[in-house]
């Protein structure tokens, strides 16, 4: 009994980074959407000139032109990552941590700068959580039967 206790606050607390990052982009969607929009417009340029530059598409394709409307559309379906990903988390662990770990990949690869190595370990430290979640058995949390001796 304690260890599901034990089990279910742990998955709350790792939720509770996620849905309340994701509550505070909301909130800063509500006070200035366009601040956000623009602060992240170059990042995702930045990161689609690197995709096109390692795929090798720079002659072969037209880069694709990211407007504030794109910009707007990825940054509503990062924090909606990060708020359906986060609750699910709780009651669904294996769910939520597949939906957390798309949301840190993307996020690890727009948003952060290669140099500053702090942030990028932990993107990858709760990354690495999300994978052990995603490689336990479903069966684990399941209760073990005791058979009775009489």
């Amino acid at each position: 009994m304690l260890g599901k206790v034990v089990r279910f606050l742990g998955r709350v607390l790792f939720a509770f980074l996620f849905i309340s990052s994701g509550l505070s982009k909301v909130q800063g969607f509500y006070e200035d959407g366009t601040k956000l929009v623009s602060m992240l417009q170059p990042r995702i340029t930045q990161a689609v000139g690197h995709a096109w530059t390692a795929l090798h598409l720079d002659g072969q394709v037209d880069r694709p032109t990211i407007t504030p409307a794109v910009t707007a559309a990825v940054l509503y379906c990062l924090v909606g990552l990060e708020l359906v990903g986060g609750t699910s988390f709780i009651i669904f662990p294996r769910v939520g941590s597949a939906l957390l770990a798309a949301l840190l990949v993307s996020n690890t690869l727009i948003n952060y700068n290669y140099y500053n190595y702090e942030s990028l370990l932990k993107n990858v430290a709760l990354l690495g959580t999300c994978v052990m979640m995603l490689g336990q058995r479903p069966g684990l949390h399941a209760p073990v039967h005791k058979v009775k001796s009489n």
